[in-house]
């Protein structure tokens, strides 16, 4: 059910003395475009008559065919809160359309509404709860953006180290004020990076609200004569931004279609390894190569703690259970196996365990059993690898480690094989 009618926009906009709306499109890279214009052509935009020349947005169309039409979507219409309260501007977010009334193949939105529907048609609803990173950096005496900050705070460090506590609480209040519910803001790993995070909604209306979200940031940052960029790697020697993205498939009475209630799991094996930043994560230390061997990073042995985790007595409860097993014992207990091999990142050199861990040397994509996508510049995990019979497709790592993964982490499955 739609948020506004056409009516609705034309009263808000005379009510809250709105002269300026900025009608919003995403180009095929994901940059956020857009046209002014005047309340007086409020109607005709509304009535999807608005063009614009598609020949001068990279990635859309030749000059021959670049007459394109705006198609708002009246449930998007917001007042920026930061403008001007006499002669207000508000945004409509647009689909793009070609002359003959169909909707253009490049558009960004566009894709998504069509997969969505899809999905729909399958009996699904898909939510998303995304993470948004990004960097405050200072700029320069002509006002260019730099990557320089006075500040050195790290993971949820607060005043006064954490010099962008103010500006941050500025965006948390404004994107309130535009309807966002905001769950979490924190100050990120490295110095000058922060974390915003907001409520999960269906995934157009998360699409669009991460294009909001990041032109308020930008917005509100250059208010406070600082820079913001979401740039995956802006600075060399510390840590980058990415963007965790949460989904949730369910059916259309809200049943999450991975819960199984006649699922044969019986035991899920948990590991508690060190909070430490090299270590981030269980894909981070280890994954499965083939169906009797994992690679592991050697700096969690000593401290990993393994749980067993089981249903309880009750409906709905959990038995958690320490194990004082050897990992590679576990593994091979419940994966019904006689050993299990455990495949040191770096084998036994410390300076080239170190080393390759922190280069995702750990983090191998299996694609199938014996078969790994690793990066090339862990050459002597890579080599282990090898000795141990895996067979070992090496790729560079300048694109997909720019997103601070390892392979496995910047990939997802589609569709899994049961073997």
């Amino acid at each position: 059910m739609s948020r506004y009618t056409k009516d609705d926009i034309f009263r808000m906009v005379e009510e809250e003395d709105v002269e300026f709306i900025r009608l919003q499109f995403t180009d095929i890279f994901g940059t956020l475009k857009n046209i002014a214009i005047t309340s007086s052509q409020l109607e005709k935009a509304l009535d999807n008559k608005c063009m614009f020349d598609g020949s001068s947005v990279e990635g859309f169309v030749r000059i021959e065919e670049s007459d394109m039409y705006l198609y708002p979507d009246y449930d998007t219409f917001e007042i920026f809160p930061w403008r001007p309260q006499q002669g207000k501007v508000a945004r409509l977010i647009c689909d793009v359309y070609t002359p003959d009334g169909k909707p253009f193949e490049g558009d960004p939105r566009w894709i998504l509404k069509k997969t969505i529907k899809e999905a729909n048609e399958m009996g699904y609803r898909f939510d998303v709860g995304p993470e948004c990173e990004f960097f405050l950096f200072h700029t320069d005496d002509n006002g260019l953006p730099t990557t320089l900050s006075h500040e050195k705070a790290g993971y949820f460090d607060l005043g006064p180290n954490d010099l962008g506590e103010n500006i941050r609480r500025d965006m948390v209040l404004t994107l309130e004020e535009m309807g966002f519910e905001i769950e979490a803001s924190h100050h990120e790993v490295a110095p000058a990076q922060h974390e915003i995070d907001f409520k999960y909604d269906e995934a157009l209306k998360t699409a669009d609200n991460i294009q909001t979200f990041k032109m308020t940031v930008k917005t509100i940052a250059k208010r406070h004569g600082l820079y913001a960029t979401f740039m995956p790697k802006p600075k060399f020697g510390i840590s980058g931004s990415g963007m965790h993205i949460n989904m949730s498939l369910a059916t259309e009475e809200g049943k999450n279609i991975f819960a199984d209630e006649t699922s044969e799991i019986e035991t899920i094996i948990a590991l508690d390894i060190p909070s430490v930043r090299a270590f981030m994560h269980l894909d981070t230390v280890c994954t499965q190569v083939d169906h009797d061997k994992f690679t592991i990073h050697p700096g969690i042995m000593q401290t990993l703690r393994i749980f067993e985790i089981k249903p309880g007595d009750q409906k709905g409860q959990l038995k958690v259970t320490e194990s004082d097993a050897m990992l590679s014992d576990i593994l091979a207990k419940y994966l019904e196996l006689d050993k299990v091999t455990l495949i040191k990142c770096g084998g036994k050199d410390r300076i080239a365990s170190e080393r390759e861990q922190w280069n995702d040397g750990s983090n191998t994509l299996c694609i199938e059993p014996g078969k790994v996508v690793v990066y090339d510049r862990n050459y002597v995990t890579n080599e282990i690898l090898r000795q141990h019979g895996i067979e070992v497709l090496e790729m560079a790592s300048s694109e997909l480690s720019r997103g601070r993964g390892g392979p496995r982490c910047m990939s997802m499955p589609l569709e899994r094989e049961n073997i």
